[in-house]
């Protein structure tokens, strides 16, 4: 049986004057008095530091030499210590990335439920968006030979080549390409223009004068066939055309039916291909996921417009644009005036008089006689190696909404999967106490339809039960894309204690600093 008392015999760490105690294991142990009376000296730097010191000392020395060294505490004798886990108040967080969902790791969860439960909904016609696999291809083909036992079905790989423009080299490339098929085992293709399955042979000068396609003919089948055969010929086809599968049949020397599929997800409304969904297409610290305006940062630095006329009342004369006085932006004014002599613009109205479009052509114009603000600053934007330009470019900036992302972080193929309707960002922002229920729901629904995979299961329970914990600690109203470097000190323990408390780790002990008051500690 597992011993049950922490003994600490004469600590004297700090102001602590020989000390002896014992601490019950397993309780929520209380350690309270005055300012100065030792209580951080002996949770933190004689517990604390002794759980870990211990717990270090259990590893490897080439492991052990990756770790800060931890200073063996100032007491006797220390008996029946545990690992322990330190939660602090202070906020040390200053990366803009880190978010309340990426500390606790619901962020991760969340990811490989839409990865592997989210539908893509096109974005412009707002309609469930569908793929073809080797069944859907094989019960198609097995339905066209049912209705006419006649029908010859050919199943084809349409491969895009890239061929050159001149007519010389296109044929030596195409015949190169039909000789490497040729070795592979296949034998015809399809032409579409005399609607009929070719030789190779019989086949090039067409084909030249039909495009880049070639129409790879895999197998043929007729009257009663296995759907198997079926089956591996469709794969074939996927494989050779990188998704793409054309199903051709003859009835005679007549064509009669050409249904094109493919395995990804392209709108049948707008024609709009989405990308197969992955785990990593739903982070924003992935590459493979992150807005690629925004890197995954959901804001960008732009230049702002109220920073360039900080003064809308005073006059292109008096220096309305704030960022072209002063002696070193002769050269821009001067190019400003015969501007707005050859346009007519009135330099000794107010800024705020000024139409629409005069200021949009003072802004935006790029010309080689004028270069206005915004272009301006564009250009200048191409020496931030220089200290004193980036000092000049930072009064100007300020963060904005990422135009392409709306602050979604994750690229557009991300943002059309969905969930119950909400898209992965969808989840991020709402509050905690929305979250939760959302989530139960969507398990519910996916049991009772059986349409939960078992590796799935675990990632729900780990999910929901850190949201429970958050909730149970006093942040209902958090969610998930918070930043971290906003949440004060009392938030930032109560979403640690949480990360915590959902890792599920036991024997271990938790040393908090001054908890805040309106944590429910009983429910925990």
């Amino acid at each position: 049986m597992a011993p049950k008392t922490l003994s600490i015999i004469n600590a004297r760490e700090n102001n602590l004057k020989d000390l002896s105690l014992e601490i019950e294991h397993d309780t929520f142990t209380v350690v309270t008095g005055l300012s100065g009376s030792g209580k951080s000296s002996l949770a933190f730097d004689t517990v604390y530091a002794e759980g870990q010191r211990r717990y270090i000392e259990t590893f490897s020395p080439y492991t052990r030499q990756f770790f800060d060294k931890v200073k063996r505490p100032d007491v006797d004798l220390i008996e029946n210590v545990r690992p322990a886990v330190a939660i602090e108040q202070r906020t040390r967080i200053h990366n803009s990335r880190s978010t309340v969902g990426s500390m606790t790791s619901i962020n991760d969860y969340l990811k490989l439920v839409w990865g592997n439960l989210a539908e893509p909904i096109c974005p412009r016609c707002n309609v469930p968006v569908s793929r073809a696999d080797t069944n859907s291809v094989t019960e198609f083909v097995l339905g066209l030979l049912s209705k006419d036992a006649e029908l010859i079905v050919g199943l084809c790989a349409p491969i895009k080549l890239s061929l050159p423009k001149a007519k010389k080299l296109r044929a030596t490339t195409l015949h190169i390409e039909l000789e490497r098929l040729k070795i592979l085992g296949y034998s015809r293709l399809f032409n579409p223009e005399t609607a009929a399955l070719e030789e190779f042979d019989q086949s090039s000068t067409p084909l030249l004068e039909s495009g880049d396609i070639l129409n790879l003919v895999i197998d043929r089948v007729r009257g009663d066939v296995e759907a198997v055969r079926i089956r591996d010929s469709a794969e074939q086809a996927f494989n050779l055309a990188r998704g793409h599968c054309t199903i051709v049949a003859f009835k005679g020397a007549k064509l009669v039916e050409r249904v094109s599929f493919s395995n990804s997800y392209v709108c049948g409304g707008c024609g709009l291909e989405i990308l197969r969904s992955r785990p990593a297409m739903f982070s924003y610290n992935s590459p493979i996921g992150a807005c690629d305006e925004c890197k995954g940062f959901g804001k960008i630095l732009s230049i702002n417009q109220e920073q360039i006329v900080p003064n809308p009342s005073l006059t292109l004369t008096q220096g309305a644009i704030g960022c072209w006085t002063g002696k070193k932006a002769t050269w821009e004014r001067r190019q400003l005036a015969k501007f707005c002599a050859a346009r007519k613009i009135p330099m000794d109205r107010p800024w705020l008089e000024l139409d629409s479009n005069q200021r949009d052509l003072l802004l935006n114009t790029d010309t080689r006689e004028y270069c206005g603000v915004l272009p301006w600053f564009k250009w200048l934007e191409g020496k931030v190696y220089k200290m004193h330009v980036r000092v000049f470019l930072a009064r100007y900036r300020s963060q904005a909404e990422c135009p392409s992302c709306k602050g979604a972080r994750l690229k557009a193929d991300a943002l059309a999967y969905r969930i119950n309707s909400k898209t992965l960002p969808d989840a991020w922002s709402m509050p905690i106490e929305q979250l939760l229920p959302f989530l139960t729901q969507v398990r519910e629904q996916r049991q009772s339809n059986k349409t939960l995979p078992r590796q799935l299961k675990d990632v729900f329970d780990s999910t929901i039960s850190r949201l429970q914990y958050l909730s149970d600690l006093g942040l209902p109203y958090l969610n998930l894309e918070r930043q971290s470097r906003t949440l004060s000190g009392g938030e930032t323990q109560r979403v640690n204690l949480a990360t915590a408390l959902g890792s599920e780790i036991v024997s271990t002990q938790f040393v908090l600093d001054e908890p805040v008051p309106g944590t429910r500690w009983s429910s925990v």
